[in-house]
């Protein structure tokens, strides 16, 4: 797996501060999920789910972009 970037910022979207996590595969398409930008196990735990389906994502091929939970 890939080494991952995580950017937070405030979105007037969701009213928060989100965190973008993502992870590029080797044909340097980017992958992407938005989780809220909370504090301790919370986001560790979210941010690990994020890792997650977006590792699952790559390995299936889905179409690169944003990853969401269906």
């Amino acid at each position: 797996m890939s080494t991952y970037q995580e950017f937070k910022s405030y979105s007037p979207l969701y009213d928060a501060v989100m965190a973008r996590i993502s992870m590029t595969d080797e044909r340097g398409s980017e992958y992407f999920a938005l989780i809220p930008a909370k504090s301790g196990k919370a986001y560790r735990t979210a941010k690990a789910e994020a890792l997650e389906m977006i590792g699952e994502a790559m390995a299936k091929g889905v179409e690169p972009g944003e990853v969401q939970r269906t």
